[in-house]
């Protein structure tokens, strides 16, 4: 992987998804044992629970009755949106440095792999059947 993607942590901390990582320094994209980290902002809601929105990615909008399951949702939505920017031959955006109060979705490893794929042959001009040979 290259470009912004290939941005590693200073220390990579073991955390997991949807979990903040408070004082860990971090240059370009943030990672998850490789995969990529896209921040998110939980917002209380009036009636309770959690309004969840992406920076980088403004079409994952979600909700949940707690913080859990508003995580839970969030994987959930960055996944299908991340996957309608593959469908719609569009740039994957690619993750910012998350601001302090920020929360951390990780992209699934499978998912990432396409991903990657995707964006490979289209920084390149490439198409799928030619890497398909």
């Amino acid at each position: 992987m290259q470009g912004p993607l290939a941005a590693v942590f200073d220390v990579l901390p073991l955390i997991e998804a949807g979990h903040r990582v408070p004082g860990q320094p971090m240059r370009g994209c943030p990672l998850y044992w490789g995969n990529p980290v896209y921040p998110c902002v939980l917002t209380p809601e009036e009636g309770g629970g959690y309004a969840v929105s992406f920076p980088d990615v403004p079409e994952a909008l979600t909700g949940g009755d707690d913080r859990a399951d508003a995580l839970a949702m969030a994987a959930d939505a960055l996944a299908v949106s991340l996957g309608a920017y593959v469908a719609a031959r569009e740039d994957v955006p690619v993750p910012s440095v998350p601001l302090p109060g920020h929360d951390l979705v990780a992209v699934p490893s499978t998912l990432a792999a396409k991903l990657a794929r995707y964006t490979a042959t289209r920084n390149q001009g490439l198409t799928r059947e030619t890497l398909d040979r």
